[in-house]
């Protein structure tokens, strides 16, 4: 059983990522051989420029599709600090660890802004590791995944924190390449069957396959990359789109307290500069002197907060802290 389980693992991995470059790979095959390179309209400059743009957006495509892949969206668990290795449960689900073995560091709590339901820091028995904020357990990946936005099937892989940019160009780039195939092979469409300006000898039904999939792909993943492209804008992944937020001290949805605004939130997505928007290079958000534990924030352990959101759940915080005290020293006397 186990055999077979790991078996479907592997083809769940292994098909999507070789159906998707075959198929992108086939289109620019039959646009650029049966279309670009055949026809005479396309014989010219316009011709030659046509064949760069194509083949830029397609190259883009596979390689922001595959940095996706091997950058991965990062764990929890590579970080030794956040591992309780001997941690266990008994059949009755208790732990066989507690008191200070089953605290978090006291400089990761410092930035903690997400709770359980129960008001306590969020702990995966599965992984053994505290979980950061926004992070969440991937049963497909079997893994902790750091600010997780969804496990995606046509990349067999979760969309994460490191991976997350270039999955978004990946969504750019093919809408583009999408567009460009797919009205091509439409024109070429209506050359040969409404104007008749060519001989049937020349078509190939490779063209009219394309015309077809781009049109369905084309309008899907418009719609997909809109929503994606709404998400980095405030700074929600998919999954605290559907799920209330519990914080520190407010376990009630009082906002966003990542929403740094759409300029900001864009900027700590996908790059400060142009260039680094546009091309699948390596990219980390700089705090700047905002905190001075910077590798928290670049490495997903911990993000830029809402000031406002964030000022009155720590004055929350802060006022129930001084209540338990007075509480406390009432109860003494």
């Amino acid at each position: 059983m186990s055999r077979l389980t790991n078996c479907l693992g592997v083809v769940s991995q292994v098909f999507p990522r070789v159906s998707v470059t075959l198929l992108v790979t086939w289109s620019f095959w039959a646009v650029l051989f049966k279309v670009i390179l055949l026809l005479p309209p396309f014989a010219g400059c316009s011709g030659v420029f046509f064949g760069i743009v194509l083949t830029f957006v397609w190259a883009m495509c596979l390689t922001t599709y595959y940095c996706v892949l091997f950058v991965g969206p990062g764990s929890p668990t590579e970080f030794p600090m956040l591992v309780v290795p001997g941690y266990s449960e008994d059949e009755d689900g208790n732990s066989n660890m507690a008191g200070e073995a089953m605290h978090p560091p006291e400089r990761f709590v410092s930035h903690s802004m997400m709770v359980k339901g129960n008001g306590g820091f969020r702990f995966c028995s599965k992984c053994k590791c505290w979980k950061p904020d926004r992070s969440h357990h991937c049963s497909a990946c079997e893994r902790c995944i750091l600010r997780m936005d969804h496990h995606c099937p046509w990349f067999g892989e979760c969309i994460g924190f490191r991976n997350y940019r270039y999955f978004m160009q990946f969504l750019a780039y093919s809408e583009v390449y999408l567009v460009l195939v797919t009205w091509v092979s439409c024109w070429v469409l209506v050359q040969f069957f409404v104007n008749n300006r060519w001989s049937v000898e020349l078509f190939s039904f490779h063209v009219l396959f394309v015309f077809c999939l781009g049109l369905v792909f084309t309008l899907s993943m418009a719609l997909f990359t809109g929503f994606t492209l709404y998400q980095v804008l405030r700074n929600k992944t998919t999954i605290e789109s559907y799920e209330m937020q519990r914080y520190r001290r407010r376990r009630h949805n009082v906002g966003n307290v990542f929403d740094l605004g759409w300029r900001e939130n864009w900027r700590v997505v996908m790059g400060q500069h142009w260039w680094q928007w546009l091309l699948p290079v390596t990219y980390s958000y700089d705090v700047g002197g905002q905190c001075e534990d910077a590798d928290l924030y670049a490495n997903g352990l911990c993000f830029p907060l809402e000031t406002e959101v964030a000022s009155g759940l720590r004055l929350v915080e802060r006022l129930e802290r001084v209540s338990g005290e007075l509480e406390r020293g009432l109860l003494r006397r």
